[in-house]
């Protein structure tokens, strides 16, 4: 009797041992990069969906979060990605036309001018750039509003002669949209995010344009201490995961994990707003000047990004995505008597 019970005492530890082993060959690691900054509400988001991740997948599913850009710029993120060394990543606009430029079509200063236009817009524009971003090998996690983008300078920046006076930063990568620049007369110098404060330092950078809360996040406004009052463009945010990656999650959870990214998408932009508006008021407190830019001001804005932006959608952003954007937005426009 001993004997048998020795063999079943055996033969439920190799059971358990098999359980934890299949675990272990079964259980996938995430590692998300995120230029967020470390402790902020939108590195509490990404927590978030780590953590319920974590639960509908009873730990199967677990994600290693690099935030405070340790993981390099949205660039090197994406890189990264393609050589495995992290799955997925949250980044701006600006990065996720890296791998599909016609994203930037949300960005196009000037355009878009409300959040009611941008909100409607995304939405309806969502499953067009998801399909891009697929056929680019990337799963479209998340989309976001990231913040409405502001002119910042080390002097005044009232109208685009006072931009063509300082040096101002591009993403670097953009190459075209700095061409562009150029031509039109203005000074850009191509930069990666994380080089922005040093630059504005040294005196090889005077001005930017970013939301307050990077500005403000970043302590580039330090140096910059000079904002316009125009929404420049809409800062658009999201979060991608390689599309091989996102196979090997059981398919069984893939409407659950949508679900967690479409709820704290909503928490984000919210998050976005009472952040800006704090930022702005810590800013404000710490010397930042609020220059108003008149209508007349903004009118010649207008004149200069129709006079050059055109060339940018043939060159960067491509026709298709253009259009679509503004199909939307004249319907918008429609809608709401605009």
């Amino acid at each position: 009797m001993s004997k048998e019970i020795e063999i079943m005492r055996r033969t439920a530890v190799s059971f358990i041992l098999l359980f934890f082993l299949l675990q272990t060959l079964t259980a996938i690691t995430i590692k998300i990069g995120s230029l967020t900054p470390t402790g902020s509400d939108w590195d509490n988001c990404i927590k978030e969906i780590a953590s319920e991740w974590k639960r509908i997948s009873n730990g199967e599913v677990t994600v290693k979060i690099y935030s405070g850009g340790i993981a390099g710029d949205e660039s090197v993120m994406l890189r990264k990605i393609k050589l495995g060394q992290l799955q997925a990543a949250g980044i701006t606009g600006v990065g996720i036309s890296n791998i599909y430029q016609g994203t930037l079509a949300l960005s196009i200063p000037l355009l878009i001018r409300t959040d009611g236009e941008f909100d409607y817009v995304l939405e309806k524009i969502k499953p067009f750039f998801a399909k891009k971003l697929e056929e680019n090998g990337y799963k479209a996690l998340m989309w976001t509003f990231a913040g409405w983008v502001h002119w910042f300078g080390r002097k005044p920046i009232s109208k685009p002669d006072d931009l063509m006076k300082q040096k101002m930063w591009i993403w670097k990568g953009n190459s075209d949209e700095a061409q562009m620049w150029k031509e039109a007369g203005f000074y850009p110098v191509l930069l990666e995010a994380n080089d922005l404060l040093t630059s504005l330092s040294s005196g090889m950078v005077d001005a930017f344009a970013t939301t307050p809360l990077n500005a403000a996040a970043n302590q580039w406004f330090g140096i910059s201490q000079n904002m316009g009052t125009m929404n420049w463009t809409p800062m658009l945010g999201g979060m991608v995961i390689a599309d091989k990656v996102w196979g090997k999650i059981p398919a069984k959870y893939h409407k659950d994990f949508m679900q967690v990214l479409d709820n704290i998408a909503k928490k984000f932009k919210q998050i976005t707003l009472d952040a800006d508006s704090k930022a702005l008021k810590v800013m404000q407190d710490n010397g930042l000047k609020i220059i108003d830019i008149s209508a007349n001001d903004v009118q010649e804005w207008q004149q200069m990004v129709d006079d050059n932006f055109d060339k940018m959608i043939d060159r960067n952003t491509g026709r298709e995505a253009y259009e679509l954007v503004k199909k939307y937005l004249d319907e918008y426009r429609a809608q709401h008597g605009k």
